[in-house]
């Protein structure tokens, strides 16, 4: 006589029988809010951790919001690295005064006086109203006659006042810049595309001041003589006639 069988237990869970699709196959999370995500630039405090941050937004195609490019670019000037923010910058489409205002400031704070002055004059061919600080961020590094230069445009644009109450709230002393970039900066913002520039001097020219306008040659597609206490430097994209030897 057979055994009987056992019975199935009457509460026993249905079995689970794995499907085809598992977890790696599950959709992936939608990333964080762009307030989060502006939130956690801002805490960024190293390269490594912002670069995290930026390679996050390109793969979710977040990149090209303003909001966090603009984070972006602020980040990366206050922890030193402007060659990032730079990048950040030249990748926005059609940046709007704060983001200008916020690298001219940058290359301000880091003595590069000429190139702040370049990144304002590329503002106005874009038709790019500044606003006080832009013209703060500016004058701050820029003594005489680029600086009155530049206080006479804060005055066509009607914020003559408004400067004089943003640099007195912010007491700030102007940073002091060789002559000779000083007057290459005045001749950028003073003169048509394509005129010729043409500097003397009555010092030799140091080997900074020699690199920096190679290199705005270069970038405008100007040339620029300069006349030091030795010989003539005749600049002309990126190379100078004296070969680097003064």
């Amino acid at each position: 006589m057979s055994s009987p069988q056992p019975l199935p237990f009457p509460n026993a869970p249905p079995q689970i029988h794995r499907s085809s699709t598992s977890l790696h196959h599950l959709p992936p999370r939608p990333p964080p809010p762009p307030e989060s995500l502006a939130a956690l630039i801002a805490k960024s405090k190293s390269l490594i951790h912002l670069g995290q941050i930026h390679g996050f937004l390109y793969r979710h195609n977040l990149h090209d919001l303003p909001s966090l490019s603009f984070k972006l670019q602020r980040s990366y000037s206050s922890l030193g690295h402007l060659r990032h923010s730079l990048a950040v910058f030249n990748q926005t489409q059609d940046p709007d005064v704060y983001f200008y205002t916020s690298i001219i400031h940058a290359h301000s704070r880091n003595n590069l006086h000429p190139q702040s002055l370049l990144l304002y004059a590329q503002m106005l061919i874009h038709d790019v109203t500044p606003n006080a600080f832009t013209f703060s961020s500016i004058l701050k590094s820029c003594p005489l006659e680029p600086g009155r230069l530049i206080h006479s445009q804060a005055t066509k644009f009607g914020l003559d006042s408004d400067l004089y109450d943003l640099m007195d709230a912010e007491k700030e002393q102007s940073l002091q810049v060789h002559s000779e970039k000083l007057a290459l900066a005045f001749g950028l913002i003073s003169t048509k595309p394509g005129t010729t520039i043409r500097i003397m001097k009555n010092l030799r020219v140091c080997a900074d001041c020699h690199a920096v306008t190679k290199l705005i040659s270069k970038i405008t597609g100007r040339k620029i003589v300069m006349r030091d206490r030795n010989r003539f430097h005749h600049f002309e994209n990126g190379s100078c006639s004296c070969g680097d030897y003064w």
